[in-house]
């Protein structure tokens, strides 16, 4: 029995060394690597992170997006910089990031570093299934696996087996597919559904560009109790309060203007009802509303975005800018 026993001891101490031994060496010749193909979201936030601004901006890609006509290609954040006295502000941002992601990357603050404030985009766009189940939204998740402190090792092999919020995107479509057909929206008849309002705009001549049909899918939604990004931001509201982080929210401009001509004003209704839902959510939270700020001539994308042209990301950057003035915490 004890020379079985010894038998079984000596030959896990050889397994549980080599095991040792492969991390190791994974960690030091391949993990920077896998890293840099599959973990870029870590490397983007260690960046913002080592900045240590007073101010820390979490958006998408409205933050740095431009048009090639653009002279002045400066970011929102990088033009808010512009109104902040002797205060610095820095973004983590990139396409198709959300609160979800938004929550993860705070959790990820060097402990050495407490911004000043958080200024997080609410992005009406995000609480749509459109943006909850992008297309990018698998690789998203894959890459939060590499933001931690474990082991490279173990990150890799939990990726290789899927050891996350994953989903086929047959299987994302197919949510969409049913979330336009079955959830009741606040209007009657042609405005029932998303798949009945888009089909009524099919049979309009002046719609077959397709932008009305793209606004209705990407914000004929209403928020409610259930929905994802709406838990993903209470979570934020959480970690800051626990954290005594002071957080801001930023509702950025929509193409109301072309959201009205193209789908109807039963959309701008519709978006209407759901910044008054989040701010009554949110109460206790301060919340830059620039909803309606900008018109159709300050974006330059048909399909629904929140990118702006250098005029547009000016006016945006000045009203948040004026917004940190008039705070008395920051000198």
């Amino acid at each position: 029995m004890k020379k079985t026993l010894t038998y079984f001891v000596f030959r896990g101490l050889i397994l549980g060394g080599f095991i040792i031994l492969l991390g190791w060496i994974y960690q030091k010749w391949f993990y920077v690597e896998t890293l840099n193909k599959e973990g870029w979201l870590k490397k983007i936030g260690d960046t913002s992170f080592s900045k240590k601004a007073n101010i820390l901006y979490f958006s998408a890609s409205p933050n740095a997006s431009f048009p090639e006509s653009d002279t002045d290609r400066r970011s929102i954040h990088e033009k808010i910089q512009f109104y902040l006295n002797n205060n610095t502000i820095e973004a983590l941002d990139t396409g198709a990031i959300h609160a979800g992601i938004f929550l993860h990357a705070l959790q990820q603050l060097p402990q050495d570093y407490k911004p000043k404030i958080i200024l997080m985009d609410l992005n009406l766009r995000s609480f749509g299934k459109m943006w909850i189940h992008s297309g990018l939204e698998n690789s998203l998740q894959r890459n939060l696996v590499y933001w931690n402190n474990y082991p490279g090792l173990y990150n890799r092999i939990k990726a290789s087996l899927k050891n996350y919020p994953y989903l086929p995107l047959h299987e994302r479509e197919a949510l969409i597919n049913y979330s336009e057909k079955f959830d009741v929206l606040p209007f009657k008849k042609a405005c029932y559904t998303i798949k009945k309002w888009v089909d009524s705009l099919n049979f309009r001549a002046d719609h077959y560009d397709g932008i009305g049909r793209e606004f209705v899918r990407n914000f004929g939604f209403q928020i409610n109790e259930s929905n994802e990004m709406l838990k993903n931001y209470r979570e934020v509201v959480a970690f800051c309060k626990l954290q005594k982080l002071k957080l801001v929210f930023l509702i950025l401009p929509e193409n109301i203007e072309s959201m009205r001509k193209n789908s109807g004003e039963n959309l701008v209704k519709l978006c209407d009802k759901n910044i008054k839902y989040l701010k009554f959510q949110f109460k206790n939270i301060p919340i830059i509303d620039l909803s309606n700020k900008l018109n159709s001539s300050y974006f330059y994308e048909t399909f629904p975005t929140e990118h702006y042209n250098q005029e547009g990301r000016e006016i945006v950057a000045k009203c948040v800018g004026t917004y940190f003035k008039k705070l008395s915490n920051i000198k």
